[in-house]
């Protein structure tokens, strides 16, 4: 008995260790649990981020498509509306020069004389790398 009572004061500070390590590993185990759960937060919102992104995307896919159609829309009325012109290139620039004189001198020239009253509007419009400047004449009807 002696013996055994001699052995307790060690097995009463192996138990105090241990009880200690298992401080330890439990306050490890609630860290864990708590970067786990920071962890699983962060993937969640950067889920939503992602689903946030792909709406995005997709609407600027139906927004770029319907800009595409817009621009194709511009370009067919453009063109419409120069349907009535006429441009008119390699006429020198004068000073003071009259552009219904000129116009009305081609139209003798090339054999379709008109008033001056069907013209809507006419001026000179520079040249894409060019210093000329080409007579644009735009009539009231085709």
């Amino acid at each position: 008995m002696k013996k055994l009572v001699t052995t307790v004061p060690t097995l009463i500070e192996d138990i105090k260790s241990i009880k200690v390590e298992l401080i330890h590993l439990k306050e490890s185990c609630e860290y864990n649990s708590s970067s786990l759960k920071s962890f699983q937060d962060q993937v969640s919102s950067l889920e939503r981020g992602v689903s946030q992104i792909e709406k995005i995307q997709n609407s600027l896919a139906v927004a770029n498509k319907e800009i595409a159609n817009l621009k194709s829309i511009s370009e067919s009325k453009e063109q419409w509306s120069r349907l009535s012109n006429v441009e008119v290139k390699g006429i020198p620039l004068k000073p003071n020069e009259n552009l219904f004189v000129i116009a009305e001198s081609l139209g003798k020239a090339v054999g379709y004389e008109f008033q001056k009253s069907q013209i809507n509007y006419i001026s000179r419009v520079p040249m894409f790398n060019t210093k000329e400047k080409a007579i644009i004449i735009n009539f009231i009807n085709r």
